[in-house]
Protein backbone atom coordinates (compact mmCIF):
# COMPACT_ATOMS: atom_id res chain seq x y z
CA UNK A 1 0.00 0.00 0.00
CA UNK A 2 1.26 3.83 -0.79
CA UNK A 3 0.12 6.50 1.87
CA UNK A 4 0.31 9.91 2.22
CA UNK A 5 0.94 10.11 5.66
CA UNK A 6 2.50 7.49 7.55
CA UNK A 7 0.58 7.48 10.58
CA UNK A 8 -2.29 6.25 8.44
CA UNK A 9 0.32 3.33 7.26
CA UNK A 10 0.57 2.06 10.95
CA UNK A 11 -3.01 2.74 11.90
CA UNK A 12 -3.44 0.52 8.74
CA UNK A 13 -1.17 -2.04 9.64
CA UNK A 14 -2.35 -2.74 12.78
CA UNK A 15 -6.15 -2.63 11.37
CA UNK A 16 -5.10 -5.79 9.27
CA UNK A 17 -2.93 -7.23 12.01
CA UNK A 18 -5.97 -7.24 14.40
CA UNK A 19 -8.38 -8.84 11.86
CA UNK A 20 -5.87 -11.99 10.74
CA UNK A 21 -5.44 -12.36 13.88
CA UNK A 22 -9.20 -13.18 14.86
CA UNK A 23 -8.95 -16.98 13.34
CA UNK A 24 -7.83 -16.16 10.38
CA UNK A 25 -5.71 -19.06 8.61
CA UNK A 26 -3.35 -16.83 7.29
CA UNK A 27 -0.39 -14.49 9.35
CA UNK A 28 0.89 -11.56 7.76
CA UNK A 29 4.60 -9.71 8.32
CA UNK A 30 4.09 -5.64 7.78
CA UNK A 31 7.06 -3.39 6.89
CA UNK A 32 7.14 0.68 6.96
CA UNK A 33 9.26 3.13 5.44
CA UNK A 34 8.72 6.37 4.01
CA UNK A 35 10.47 8.49 1.32
CA UNK A 36 10.61 8.72 -2.39
CA UNK A 37 9.85 6.31 -5.15
CA UNK A 38 8.88 5.83 -8.56
CA UNK A 39 5.37 4.71 -9.79
CA UNK A 40 4.61 3.03 -13.07
CA UNK A 41 1.41 2.09 -14.11
CA UNK A 42 1.31 -1.36 -16.26
CA UNK A 43 -1.66 -3.30 -17.40
CA UNK A 44 -3.56 -0.88 -15.37
CA UNK A 45 -1.82 -1.82 -12.32
CA UNK A 46 0.51 1.03 -10.11
CA UNK A 47 3.86 -0.31 -8.75
CA UNK A 48 6.21 1.13 -7.08
CA UNK A 49 10.03 1.32 -6.89
CA UNK A 50 13.10 2.77 -5.54
CA UNK A 51 15.00 2.17 -2.14
CA UNK A 52 12.18 3.17 -0.21
CA UNK A 53 10.26 0.57 -1.39
CA UNK A 54 13.57 -1.83 -1.32
CA UNK A 55 13.85 -0.98 2.69
CA UNK A 56 10.67 -1.72 3.09
CA UNK A 57 11.00 -5.05 2.00
CA UNK A 58 13.84 -5.81 3.54
CA UNK A 59 12.67 -4.74 6.85
CA UNK A 60 10.32 -8.03 6.66
CA UNK A 61 12.89 -10.21 7.51
CA UNK A 62 12.90 -8.43 11.05
CA UNK A 63 9.34 -9.63 11.73
CA UNK A 64 7.56 -12.55 11.92
CA UNK A 65 4.22 -13.00 11.71
CA UNK A 66 1.45 -10.62 13.54
CA UNK A 67 4.41 -8.13 14.22
CA UNK A 68 4.76 -4.69 12.38
CA UNK A 69 7.97 -2.97 11.92
CA UNK A 70 8.83 1.12 10.93
CA UNK A 71 11.98 2.58 9.57
CA UNK A 72 13.80 4.67 12.70
CA UNK A 73 13.49 7.44 9.67
CA UNK A 74 9.36 6.59 9.58
CA UNK A 75 9.43 6.51 13.57
CA UNK A 76 11.09 10.30 13.14
CA UNK A 77 8.01 11.61 12.50
CA UNK A 78 5.36 13.02 15.27
CA UNK A 79 2.60 11.12 14.92
CA UNK A 80 4.78 7.70 14.39
CA UNK A 81 6.82 8.38 16.96
CA UNK A 82 3.82 8.60 19.36
CA UNK A 83 2.40 5.38 17.64
CA UNK A 84 5.51 3.88 18.38
CA UNK A 85 6.00 4.83 22.30
CA UNK A 86 2.46 3.66 22.98
CA UNK A 87 3.39 0.24 21.54
CA UNK A 88 6.41 0.12 23.85
CA UNK A 89 8.08 -1.15 20.03
CA UNK A 90 11.20 -2.76 20.34
CA UNK A 91 14.35 -0.51 19.08
CA UNK A 92 16.14 -2.96 16.64
CA UNK A 93 19.64 -2.37 14.82
CA UNK A 94 20.14 -4.69 12.01
CA UNK A 95 22.44 -5.17 8.38
CA UNK A 96 20.05 -6.25 5.79
CA UNK A 97 20.50 -7.77 2.48
CA UNK A 98 21.71 -5.09 -0.42
CA UNK A 99 21.22 -2.37 1.72
CA UNK A 100 24.30 -0.22 2.72
CA UNK A 101 25.45 -0.27 6.49
CA UNK A 102 22.99 -1.07 10.08
CA UNK A 103 19.43 -0.15 9.80
CA UNK A 104 17.48 0.99 12.98
CA UNK A 105 13.73 0.21 13.13
CA UNK A 106 11.01 -0.54 15.61
CA UNK A 107 9.10 -3.06 15.97
CA UNK A 108 5.83 -4.58 18.13
CA UNK A 109 3.24 -7.65 17.99
CA UNK A 110 -0.29 -7.52 17.14
CA UNK A 111 -1.78 -9.82 19.70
Amino acid sequence: GAFTDPADAVRCAEAIQRRFAAGAPVRLRVAINTGACIAVRLNAKLDYFGNAVNLAARLQALVEAGQIVVAASTASTPAVAALVAARAAERLTAALKGIAGEVTAYRWTIA
